[in-house]
Order: C-alpha cells, then structure tokens, then sequence
C-alpha cells in the first residue's frame, strides 16, 4: 500500500517524477502499488490543464513519459493501460475546458479588459440577485382559508424577469455558484490568486451596452457542471468521459460522461430529508416563545454569543439547525476550529448577514454590492462579543479564495487597494448553517467531538426500546476491534456500526471521501459479525444470560439521514433521526395557529403507528428498516395517493412506488395519480 501519500502528492502536483520514485525505491514496487500512485494522479486531476500554459503542458507531457518508462521497467502492464485510459479522459476533458474559454472570449463580456469583465457581472449578478429578492418581498403568500398559509416548494416560487416559478433558494444559491466559478475562471487565467486568496481588480465604469450581457455566466455554470463531472470521473473508478463522433459530415461530436448514479442519488434524497428536517426546524424556532426575548441589536448592546443570545431569528434557527442535523452543538462545541469556535463562526456570518440587511458597517458601490468598512465592522463585532482577534481571523477565511466552494460559505471578495467587497444582494439570503458546515469542510476542518456522543446516543435509543446494549472491544486477528453498539432485543442481535459523518457537500471529493467512510463502515460491522459468529466467548462475557449471533442484524447507523443498497442486502443503512422517530413510536404532526404556542398547539394527529402494539418488538424495527431499503433501491420514492395530512391512509390500494423525478414533478404540478390494473 501507498506510503509517504502526501510527499508523493507534492511531486505530482509539481510534476516532479524523480521525487516520486525517490519516494517509491522505499516500498517494494508492485501492480497495486503503481495502480494507486495513478489513483494520486488522478484525484489530483494534473493530467488536464484547464488554463492554457505550454510550460506546464510540456512539464506534464514528460511527466506522462516517464511514468510510462517507470512502467515498463517494472512490467508494470496494468498501469501502463491504466494510465493511456487516464491521460485520454484528460486530453478530452482539457479540450472542452479550452473551448469553453474560447467562447468566453467571444462573448460580450469576454471582449472586455479583465477588470471590466469581472465588474460587468459582478454587478449584473447583483441586479439580478436584488430582482428575485424584491418579487420575494413582494409576492403574497398562498392562502388555503382565511387564516391558513399553504407552505411548499411550489407556494414559495416568485415572478421575476417576465418568468413564473422561480425557486428563489436555488436562483441565489446558482448565482453564488456560477459568480464563483467564473471569478475562478478569471483568477487563473489572469493570475489574480494570491497567498490570501483571489484579488480582485479596481472598481470599473462598465459600458452600457454589456451590462444586460449574461453570456459570460452561462458559461461559467457550463464550467461548474464540467468540471463537477471531470472531478467524478477522476475519483470514482465506475464514471467514465467518451467522445461520440458524429456518423454525418456536418454533424455535432459529443463528449460523453456516464456515472453510477445510484449513490449520488442515495445522497441527493438524504440532502432531501434534511431540508425537511431543517423546515421543521424553523418552524418551530419561528414559534418558539423562548427565541425573541434572546435577539438583540450589537447597536444598542452586548450580545452575547449563541445559545445565549443571538441577532436574528435566522442566527437561531441556524443554531437549531447546526446542532440538530449536523451534530455541532454550540453550548458543549467548544473547540476550535482555525482558532475560531463554532459559536464565533456561526456569529461571523450573522453578523455579514446583519450588515448586508440593514447597510450597517457597508459603503455602497451598487444595488446590492457594497465595500466592508473594516473598522466599524470590527467594532460592531465586539458588541457582538467576537473579539479582535477572532473577527480578524473569521474575515481571514470568509474571503474568497481558489479552495472556496462558492460567494455563501466565502462571501467576501479582496479587491488590490486591500477593500473587502460584499454582495449584500446574496448574503441576505444566505443559508448560515450550510456556510458554515461547507467552510469547514473546505478548509478540512473535522469535527472533533461528535463521534463517541453519537456512539452513546445510538446505545441510549436501543436502551429505550429495551435491549441490552453494549460497547465492545476485543482481540481477534492479530488486532483490537470494537463494535459501537451491540444491542441484544430479546433473541435478535443487532450490530451497530455508528458514523457521525456530516452529508457530502456535491464536490467530487466530499462525496468520495463520504463514499469510501461508509465503505469502511460495512467492511467493519461485516468484520465483527464474522468474528462473533467465530469466536462465541466473545458474546458470552458481555452478556451471560446466553445469545449467539445465528440471529444477527448488521446496521450501519449514520448522524445523516443516509440510506443506500449499494453494499448489499447482507447490511442494513439507518440514521438516528429515524431510530429516534421509531423509539417514539408514531409519526405525528403538530397543526399551530399564528396565536398557538409550542406547548399548546391548535392541533395535534398521528399520521403513522411505528410499532405493531402496544409495545415496540424487534420485528418492528426490522420491518422499518425493510420499508427503508425499498425506498432507497434505486431512489423509489413512497406516493400516496391522497396524502397523509388529508387522511389517506397506509394501505396497499393508497401507495404505491414512484421514480424520484416523477415523484417531484407529481407533486410540482400537483398532478392526480392512478394504480395500473
């Protein structure tokens, strides 16, 4: 196996093959190791040279060679295909990306100087932005009685641009996207990235006959797909890029990409689940009697930092949020993270959303783009209890920068006089919780404590249902093994494998990194069920009341609301918001008034009886598990024909399986569905 990974990793990303087979003379050469030296190459994706530079092609051109020499040195054959089939992809996918930069310099915008055409849709993007937020404001909510809102995703949309059903979370969360990707798009291609990020150039006049010019951003969302899918090829053995040509003369070639989609689903439909969970959220935290009392105004008086005080709802909810679906409570997370704790962060960008609402502390250069006075921000920040040193650092990372995922988790820009530049128009509507859980991610900053809590919270939820429950560990193999819960329910033995691993944010890396985790998680419960059925003692000193593991249940338990089958049947997926539900044992809903209070509400229904009795059994859980895994091959979604909270019932004539993008359109176009006879 590959070792020294990140010294290796230098002398790719610098082409330097001597360094490598310095590196590599210390192991033994073999087939797999040359096989994951190209995985390295490829994760890296140094292979493709997306900005044209012929210094740095010729570099990688004799890199390729004498990766080949080095091959056949050792009859490596393998990796000799391997790496033709690698470099191929690359060659394919470089062409495209230059293609794409030869349109951007014909379009309107591209024709311009670069600071022209970075302020041209700087500002475009903020007019835009400011459009979709005035018909937010604008638009009357849907009434289904005299005093009762219909709230969906479809209620949501809004009017803008002579266009209907605008979703206005996903247009900024684009504009965010695509503004990010084409300042990247400059930034390399102009060198404007520094040590401490991307540096924009001086504010420009621009021409009034491009400012409506939008060509340059559809560009640049045509990069951030490209490069998405580029980056899934480089990391997942199973996605592969092809050129079609043409069978015409004058016919269109085609570059091809294929995936596996079945996990990116799996995590698109937990992704799903968890904005369900974090609207549950606000509408409880909007509810709550508890959460106006603690808001104040930094203008006025000290407020102190999350749980205690907060300046906004929004803070609150984000609070709720952080600590409900991504397990990063703020009370007992006191760790730091680049020198700033989950609270300060969390404050930071409260505090940028504060200012981008109100003008506080922003010196205007458009319609919802402005300049930070830095020391006013700072010293309102003290009143929002960030001190010096921590508001410094927080303004340090929220700047955009060539690692940044988009203008949300990093929403500052450095322009070359050393001015900070805020899109007010985008961080209003920013989503904190998921800045902040993506600027950590980007910056590979691990949460630290969530683990061994979440570990203890599984064993508590199967102590609630009934079962003995233990942590193991033990000596099998030659090794030390552990299994995080092993909960014995009456003659079922149920293995528990606990990751508290946050959702994937879309890039190519977090979902292999997610992907490989859970992986890990199967091989180990898989692991421990061999060496319980092997070594029956095992079993016998923790509980003596006597089982063996012929009855075994193997479960991973995830802090994300994660499902799949693409490890097979043998492995059960479940998450601890549905463990919880089931230990509850009904799904309720809850029906508020505008006047009712969290602990009076106006109404209250069981939509669904989770245990066949009185009493919850283990063939309970098993048939919950069961429905999951139906769910989740190949992302089918449950349909009712006539819906839960309109009294539809749980029956076979009432259900029936959908396709997920049938599933949503049914539901978007709130369309009538019939059982086939």
């Amino acid at each position: 196996s590959l070792k020294r990974t990140r010294q290796i990793r230098e002398a790719v990303l610098t082409f330097n093959f001597p360094k490598i087979v310095f590196e590599l003379e210390k192991q033994s050469v073999s087939a797999v190791l040359g096989l994951e030296l190209l995985e390295v190459v490829r994760q890296l994706g140094v292979l493709a040279i997306p900005i044209r530079n012929p210094q740095r092609e010729a570099q990688r051109d004799r890199f390729v060679e004498a990766l080949r020499k080095w091959a056949l040195k050792h009859g490596l054959n393998d990796l000799l295909s391997a790496v033709d089939e690698h470099e191929h992809q690359a060659r394919l996918c470089e062409s495209v990306f230059h293609l794409i930069l030869d349109g951007l310099q014909a379009c309107p915008t591209g024709k311009l100087s670069p600071n022209l055409a970075a302020w041209s849709v700087l500002l475009g993007t903020t007019r835009d932005a400011n459009q979709v937020s005035a018909a937010v404001a604008t638009t009357k909510p849907s009434f289904v009685g005299t005093d009762t809102i219909y709230l969906s995703a479809e209620s949501l949309r809004v009017t803008a641009f002579d266009r209907e059903g605008i979703d206005p979370d996903s247009a900024a969360e684009r504009y965010a996207d695509n503004l990010s990707g084409y300042l990247k798009m400059l930034g390399h291609k102009h060198g404007w990235f520094r040590e401490d990020g991307l540096v924009l150039p001086r504010l420009a006049t621009v021409p009034h006959d491009v400012s409506g010019d939008r060509s340059a951003m559809y560009l640049a969302e045509v990069w951030n797909q490209f490069e998405g899918h580029w980056a899934k090829v480089r990391y997942f053995p199973s996605s592969d890029v092809r050129l079609v040509t043409p069978s015409e003369p004058d016919g269109i070639a085609t570059l091809m990409f294929t995936h596996d989609p079945e996990f990116f689903l799996d995590v698109e439909i937990a992704r799903s689940r968890l904005r369900r969970q974090a609207f549950e959220i606000v509408m409880h935290v909007l509810y709550s009697p508890k959460t106006r009392p603690l808001i104040g105004d930094p203008t006025k008086e000290t407020v102190p930092l999350a749980p205690r005080g907060f300046l906004s709802v929004i803070e609150a909810i984000s609070m709720m949020v952080l600590d409900i679906c991504y397990e990063l409570n703020i009370r007992n997370e006191k760790s730091p993270y680049l020198h700033l704790t989950v609270a300060q962060w969390l404050r930071g960008y409260a505090l940028l959303q504060m200012c981008s609402e109100t003008g506080l502390c922003i010196i205007p250069i458009a319609e919802g783009i402005g300049r930070l006075d830095k020391s006013a921000f700072a010293q309102l920040a003290r009143s929002a209890s960030i001190h010096p040193e921590a508001c410094d650092g927080f303004l340090h990372h929220a700047t955009f920068g060539p690692k940044s995922r988009d203008l949300w988790d990093t929403p500052l820009l450095l322009d070359e006089d050393g001015d900070l530049i805020v899109l007010t128009s985008l961080m209003r509507s920013c989503n904190l919780a998921e800045a902040l859980v993506s600027r950590l991610n980007s910056l590979l900053q691990q949460v630290k404590s969530k683990g061994p809590k979440f570990e203890a919270d599984v064993r508590s939820l199967y102590e609630q249902l009934g079962a003995k429950v233990e942590q193991i560990k033990y000596h099998a193999e030659s090794g030390i093994y552990e299994c995080d819960a092993v909960a014995l329910w009456d003659d079922v033995l149920f293995l528990n494998e606990c990751k508290a691993y946050m959702l994937p944010q879309p890039a190519a890396e977090d979902l292999y990194f997610f992907k490989s985790k859970q992986q890990d998680a199967v091989d180990q419960i898989r692991r421990v069920a061999r060496h319980l059925t092997q070594e029956p003692g095992i079993l016998a000193k923790r509980f003596p009341q006597g089982t063996d593991a012929s009855n075994t249940v193997l479960c991973v338990v995830n802090q994300a609301p994660f499902w799949t089958n693409i490890f097979g049947s043998d492995v059960n997926f479940y998450d601890r918001g549905a463990l919880s539900k089931f230990s509850s044992g009904s799904i309720d809903v809850v029906i508020r008034s505008a006047e009712s209070k969290v602990d009076s509400p106006a109404g209250e229904a069981v939509l669904d009886h989770l245990w066949s009795g009185d009493e919850p059994i283990p063939e309970d859980l098993l048939k919950q598990m069961a429905i999951m895994r139906a769910s989740a091959k190949l992302g089918w979604r449950l349909h009712y024909r006539v819906s839960r909270t309109m009294g539809g019932s749980t029956s076979a004539e009432n259900c029936l399986l959908l396709h997920p993008e049938c599933h949503d359109r049914v539901h978007r176009l709130r369309l009538s569905v019939s059982k086939p006879r």
